[in-house]
């Protein structure tokens, strides 16, 4: 497996949670896993116990297609299907191994995802409650700050890389394969923000059913197993596919840095808006869940940008300065700040170097690994014929514009120059004193 492996069986009686809590938030830079440190009584159930506790709920299940596509099956060219827990149990086990070789083209995957529980599972308190992330260090957060994502063989999420924070993902039934690349790749990474989703900037790549002519490097990829905890760090993409019958648990864990990307990603969103507005198929431009997004005012848009500035002069008020004429090529660097989610006794209160015998490092895919392993994925799908799932297409011209002045590295220089003048302008009142 080339992941950093902590085995936790070994190490939950010798090792603190804070100690955990300081390691993801300031030791791990790279992917990891943590093994056998859960004992949350869910990691039991068979989808049958699920089926039965989730009872005659109705859930909306995200419905794509098991063949080649032209494109990444975004969440506006799926259809939804809805059905109750028990009833896509009978429908899974009917069909063991429906993305087989053996696939008719009418064979779908389906995905109950990024579901709150505390919204879902609100009837389910034994579900909510068993969901703690203690044993990792963050005892604060339970299943009220959790998502759960359930769905069949083939069920998956295109790749993508998360503004906001760091990820914590627990497998607790079936597998669940990973595909993950640094930050430091993301122009191969081809990113748009069409489909545009606040918080998730997305790749052009399909890797349900790859066509990749370019040689991708940095490649991670794990299969999570139940029980497994994985940590996915701040801005690293991620590609998510169930095989077979599948759920999992995730939370994000708030980091400081998390300021400044919703300032960033309160311009995006200013910018969208204006070019919804006139624009004849916004339903092109944006993920089904901003739609409203289309008839946000101008002066919303506005208002929530100087509510960001806000908060970062109130977090990071030394951190104001004049931005350069040139950028730096300099990676990012990501300051995870513990201060604001415990006190000083989360401080490092083991010695990480005693314990270098127990983690392996992580190993990174070579180039032609990565590339085998596409073509494998490939061949699942035996026909020839790729299947268009979008009769209309946002016109290039429109999609390169959008994507240019939503570059990271431009929002970023908007946002220097906006948070300088704002400071520069009064920098001992703040907005709402100004106002």
């Amino acid at each position: 497996m080339n992941i950093c492996m902590f085995r936790m069986s070994e190490l939950s009686s010798k090792i603190p949670p804070q100690f955990l809590r300081n390691m993801i938030l300031h030791e791990l830079k790279e992917p990891a896993v943590f093994s056998g440190l859960l004992e949350w009584s869910i990691l039991s159930w068979s989808l049958k116990d699920w089926g039965e506790k989730l009872g005659n709920k109705i859930m909306p299940f995200r419905s794509g297609v098991r063949k080649s596509t032209s494109t990444p099956q975004w969440e506006r060219t799926c259809s939804t299907t809805h059905l109750t827990m028990q009833q896509f149990v009978e429908l899974v086990e009917s069909n063991a191994h429906p993305c087989s070789s053996t696939e008719t083209e009418d064979e779908k995957w389906l995905y109950f995802d990024y579901k709150y529980m505390h919204e879902w599972f609100i009837d389910n308190p034994q579900i909510l409650q068993t969901v703690n992330w203690a044993p990792l260090g963050f005892p604060e957060t339970t299943g009220l700050q959790s998502s759960v994502w359930i769905g069949s063989d083939g069920a998956h999420t295109p790749c993508h890389m998360d503004s906001y924070g760091c990820n914590l993902v627990a497998q607790i039934y079936g597998t669940k394969q990973w595909i993950l690349f640094p930050p430091d790749k993301s122009e191969q990474m081809l990113p748009t923000r069409i489909p545009y989703e606040e918080s998730s900037v997305y790749s052009k790549h399909n890797f349900f059913c790859p066509r990749i002519k370019t040689e991708l490097e940095g490649a991670r990829v794990v299969m999570l197993k139940p029980g497994d905890v994985l940590f996915v760090p701040h801005h690293w993409w991620h590609y998510v596919e169930n095989i077979g019958t599948a759920i999992s648990i995730n939370t994000w864990i708030p980091l400081i840095s998390d300021d400044s990307a919703r300032l960033e990603e309160s311009l995006v969103k200013l910018f969208m808006s204006q070019v919804c507005k006139d624009h004849p198929q916004p339903d092109l431009i944006l993920n089904p869940n901003e739609d409203d997004v289309a008839t946000w005012p101008l002066i919303a848009s506005v208002k929530l940008v100087q509510t960001c500035v806000e908060k970062c002069k109130e977090r990071n008020p030394s951190n104001v300065k004049k931005p350069e004429a040139e950028v730096a090529n300099i990676p990012e660097k990501v300051i995870m700040d513990m201060g604001e989610h415990s006190g000083s006794s989360d401080k490092t209160i083991v010695d990480v170097t005693k314990y270098k015998d127990i983690i392996t490092p992580i190993r990174q895919w070579t180039v032609l690994k990565f590339r085998k392993f596409l073509l494998k994925k490939r061949k699942r799908f035996k026909t020839k014929k790729i299947k268009r799932i979008s009769k209309s297409h946002l016109d290039t011209a429109t999609e390169r514009l959008i994507n240019a002045f939503c570059h990271p590295d431009v929002i970023s220089k908007v946002k220097d120059i906006l948070y300088y003048e704002y400071q520069r302008s009064n920098p001992d009142v703040s907005l709402n004193q100004k106002r």
